[in-house]
């Protein structure tokens, strides 16, 4: 995963790439994959951030 910012402030646009394995095309899904890992840290982080 590749990101547009390498800091971000809350609520501000960050745009996430994937890095698809070699063997994949631009036709390729990434269906079924899972952010919301990601995302829980960004939120668990910018929360410890405000405190």
């Amino acid at each position: 995963m590749q990101f547009s910012k390498e800091v971000a402030a809350p609520g501000e646009l960050v745009i996430m790439t994937p890095n698809l394995p070699h063997g994949h095309t631009d036709g390729d899904s990434i269906n079924g994959t899972c952010l919301l890992s990601t995302i829980d840290v960004a939120i668990k982080n910018s929360d410890t951030a405000a405190n």
